[in-house]
């Protein structure tokens, strides 16, 4: 993973700079999955989000949208061969990692600092 390919923000979005075979394929893919009738509702604008976020010269994801794109109900689209490559590309199991980590989930004190109430 270059800092050219993936970033993190300061606003907690992710900044993508992927090849354009690679965006051509996730378009697509998008579109494909957004003709099925029985998506729930949230689904459907997550995939319109993402797929007008993919339009923009730089790409930024909000987290929801980048889970969602590289989840596996939108990833079973994608031959298997590409998967491996974008997965490798941008290491998205160690953003997944790194997004479940409870330091960076939780401000300080929070949820380790509940402590019960004396009467």
């Amino acid at each position: 993973m270059t800092s050219t390919t993936f970033k993190e923000l300061k606003d907690g979005r992710y900044r993508l700079r992927l090849p354009p075979d690679i965006l051509h394929i996730l378009r697509s893919t998008l579109a494909k999955i957004a003709q099925y009738p029985y998506l729930p509702v949230y689904e459907h604008c997550l995939i319109q989000e993402t797929a007008q976020a993919l339009q923009k010269g730089e790409i930024k994801l909000r987290k929801s949208e980048f889970f969602f794109l590289f989840s596996s109900n939108v990833q079973i689209h994608v031959e298997e061969g590409t998967q491996r490559y974008i997965k490798a590309l941008l290491n998205v199991d160690e953003i997944r990692r790194k997004a479940m980590d409870p330091a960076k989930r939780y401000p300080t004190g929070l949820p380790m600092s509940f402590k019960t109430f004396k009467s």
